[in-house]
């Protein structure tokens, strides 16, 4: 398994610090966020040192996804949210801080204003195509 030596989540991944994990197994760990946005906010990380998303093997990426549905179903019943947003900041501009591939789990109620309205806008004239060859253009040649 590969570790970055001073990585905090390769630390709890290694058991060099304390988390509060509610969740492990050989390639994951799921813990409580040391400054969660709500109660019961949980971290899950991959064992295996991925600085983000971009870096993840398939593998990883599945990991990740086959756990989600136990776990969000956890936090939402242990502390009684109806909803949860599942996010995984990749880059500094997403607002990635920890450079270990990580996804939060934040447990949401109505009306907890933790986030707000996301600024959507419509494509203009011919730019909704264009961006679609061109995502389509490097998932054919990746």
């Amino acid at each position: 398994m590969a570790f970055q030596q001073d990585c905090i989540f390769c630390k709890i991944a290694r058991n060099e610090l304390p988390a509060a994990k509610v969740f492990e197994n050989e390639t994951l760990i799921a813990f409580l966020d040391i400054n969660p946005i709500a109660p019961g906010h949980l971290l899950l990380i991959t064992k295996h040192h991925y600085a983000s998303l971009f870096e993840a093997s398939q593998a990883a990426a599945g990991d990740l996804g086959s756990i989600l549905p136990r776990l969000a179903r956890a936090v939402c019943r242990g502390v009684e949210a109806p909803a949860l947003n599942v996010v995984a900041n990749t880059g500094r501009e997403a607002g990635q801080v920890v450079d270990h591939l990580h996804w939060h789990l934040i447990p949401r109620r109505e009306g907890d204003r933790l986030f707000g309205p996301w600024p959507h806008r419509a494509y203009g004239q011919g730019e909704q195509e264009s961006v679609r060859e061109r995502i389509e253009t490097v998932l054919l040649s990746d």
